[in-house]
């Protein structure tokens, strides 16, 4: 009987080392493949400094908790400075 579990072990773990090797083989198959592409987008410029977006409201004045939300901004703001010292 223990030689039979030893047996069932022993291919189980073997069953479960080519599993591991195929999703291996896979991922570096996949990787390959797609190696240029990866490539690409891993050169990708990007902003040296993160730069803050603020979308205007284009069809025209919203509610007053919005202004007092844009004061606030604008005081948080204030505190900040740009890579030559200007307050902008």
């Amino acid at each position: 009987m223990t030689a039979l579990v030893c047996v069932m072990r022993n291919k189980l773990s073997l069953c479960l080392a080519t599993f591991c090797f195929f999703i291996i083989v896979i991922w570096c198959g996949l990787l390959g493949f797609y190696a240029s592409d990866l490539h690409r987008r891993w050169r990708e410029p990007v902003l040296r400094y993160p730069v803050l977006v603020i979308e205007s409201d284009d069809w025209g004045a919203g509610p007053l908790e919005q202004a007092q939300a844009l004061d606030a901004l604008h005081q948080v703001l204030q505190g900040h400075r740009d890579q030559t010292g200007v307050i902008r």
